[in-house]
């Protein structure tokens, strides 16, 4: 059975990055086996996401440093098929204009100087003056 592309980035990536020895790659090798403690795997998931990127907003569930390299590469695979849908369904929302939050401008002639709420125009009247 040929390795997946998520196993041989995953398997590359600890024997090249982490310098595991490639023979200790076994699918039921641990994480922590391999030398691989919290920390590196913190590094690792920054690693895909940064060069491959795998959007993981955080850990995955199940992925710990006891996790064996075969269940690693599944729950990354997982995790990057769910994270490509999202961005497939996403709705790209435009941002606001600066007039729709920026707070409005009033004029001196519509603020609180003397007579103010006496006059004969709205207030609206300053705003938009």
């Amino acid at each position: 059975m040929n390795p997946s592309p998520m196993q041989e980035r995953l398997t590359g990536l600890l024997r090249d990055h982490f310098e595991v020895d490639p023979g200790a790659l076994r699918p039921e090798a641990s994480l922590q086996d391999l030398g691989m403690d919290s920390l590196g795997l913190v590094e690792l998931l920054v690693i895909l996401e940064e060069e491959d990127g795998i959007e993981l907003l955080e850990q995955p569930a199940g992925l710990t440093a006891e996790t064996t390299l075969a269940e690693a590469v599944r729950i990354l695979e997982e995790h990057a098929a769910i994270g490509k849908r999202q961005g497939e369904g996403a709705v790209v929302q435009e941002p606001l204009s600066p007039s729709v939050v920026s707070p409005p401008v009033v004029s001196p002639s519509a603020g609180g100087g003397a007579g103010a709420g006496a006059g004969t125009g709205s207030a609206a009247e300053g705003v938009l003056s």
